[in-house]
């Protein structure tokens, strides 16, 4: 019998795991703990700083990972230093932006919207200290920033409702920034200890020139992931723009549950599965393939039919008084529940399509299914309130899936 092949990364995966949890259910009191109107504000919040926390990056992870695979202790500090200058660029110029959205959109007190200024320029480098261990595993320890950083933030939140205190969106942004700025001195002290022996390369290349060129190499990828984060994340934007402050916190208790289980399924089964597909694209047929990301999205619907009818059997034969107390309506998590299968179905799909290469293909797939489930967003929203937004969602998924899976078919013949 094969011995079961333990991935060597697998001890960073399960740390990961572990440091989404611990943000996730940081999400999830934020949500269901904030009163229903901060409760939107803070989905809005989160909503921000992961928009803003993309477009600093500028997706510049995939290049980093072509050219610092493998290279020098020194090689990968001069990239590190050439990336921190292209970072501060785009916070210096997106900041401002981030501030304009935010005034208006909250309505909080000027401290406050400074508070989370500091707090997505610091999500966004931790993140991309993560990034670095997937890198080079000699920068392993820099993922203790990031889950000091997140289980900081939840065991202030849990102290705060064990003394028996209401949350309150405020003292929210306020320990988050300072728990984000732990993080980030813990991260300064550990780059510190793993790079002191080590001197960086010299370059003759100016720092400007090495910004814009940054930006040529990433655009591309660039376009690519905002199409995809918007797949993801423009229904929040209209929610916000259109319905009135209760509808938006009930909207984002109705999803929050969904949105956690598509950030475990990227960690935990499409980031698991790439290393394999990649590997076997070029050694086995697409239909071979397909099988493997079949049997996964199969264990994937039966997870969430059987947790979704325990619910609604528990909700009807034994009554859950929570399900009322935060909003959740079951017709809505349905609904969101056949968008997240149909999401990751189509996910699972452009894993095969950029393993053949054929990356092209997505980003024509992901325009369209955003234009078309923006604008049904928009309309059924305007008309129908909440409940269009809800069903709105089935649109872009569906679009993305069937395109992904019309495109392979046709490579298959």
């Amino acid at each position: 019998m094969a011995s079961l092949r333990i991935p060597h990364n697998f001890h960073i995966i399960i740390l990961k795991l572990l440091d989404i949890l611990s943000r996730g259910l940081f999400v999830l009191i934020g949500t269901y703990g904030l009163s229903v109107v901060e409760a939107g504000q803070f989905g809005l919040l989160t909503t921000l700083i992961g928009l803003f926390g993309f477009a600093f990056g500028f997706e510049r992870q995939f290049d980093l990972q072509r050219s610092m695979v493998g290279k020098s202790g020194a090689e990968v500090i001069l990239q590190v230093k050439r990336t921190v200058h292209f970072y501060l660029l785009n916070y210096a110029l997106l900041t401002p932006v981030f501030l304009y959205l935010l005034f208006p959109i909250l309505k909080l007190p000027p401290l406050l919207i400074a508070c989370a200024a500091i707090i997505v320029i610091a999500e966004h480098l931790l993140q991309q200290a993560y990034v670095l261990i997937l890198i080079d595993n000699r920068y392993r320890p820099l993922l203790l920033c990031s889950i000091i950083k997140n289980t900081g933030i939840l065991t202030a939140v849990l102290y705060q409702l064990f003394l028996g205190h209401h949350l309150t969106l405020a003292f929210i942004i306020q320990a988050w920034m300072c728990t984000a700025l732990m993080g980030i001195v813990v991260c300064l002290i550990l780059w510190r200890k793993l790079t002191g022996n080590l001197e960086p390369m010299p370059t003759a290349t100016a720092p400007v020139w090495q910004i814009f060129h940054q930006y040529k190499r990433s655009y591309i990828h660039f376009l690519l992931g905002a199409v995809a984060l918007l797949a993801l994340q423009a229904d929040r934007l209209i929610v916000g723009a259109l319905l009135q402050p209760v509808d938006i916190g009930v909207y984002f208790r109705n999803i929050t549950l969904v949105s956690l289980a598509y950030q475990i399924f990227g960690i935990g089964s499409y980031n698991r599965l790439s290393p394999r597909v990649y590997a076997q694209a070029s050694q086995i047929a697409t239909h071979q393939l397909r099988r493997i990301t079949r049997r996964e999205h199969r264990i994937i619907v039966a997870l969430c039919i059987s947790s979704f009818v325990l619910l609604w059997l528990a909700h009807q034969y034994v009554g859950l008084p929570f399900l009322q107390k935060f909003h959740i309506d079951l017709n809505f998590q349905a609904i969101l529940l056949l968008s997240f299968l149909m999401r990751t179905a189509g996910d699972l799909d452009s894993l095969l399509l950029n393993a053949k290469h054929l990356e092209r293909y997505l980003l024509r797939h992901q325009i369209c299914a955003v234009s078309l489930g923006v604008a049904l967003s928009i309309v059924l929203t305007w008309q129908y309130g909440l409940t269009g937004t809800i069903a709105s969602s089935l649109c872009s998924p569906l679009v993305y899936w069937a395109t992904n899976r019309k495109t392979l078919t046709k490579i298959e013949d």
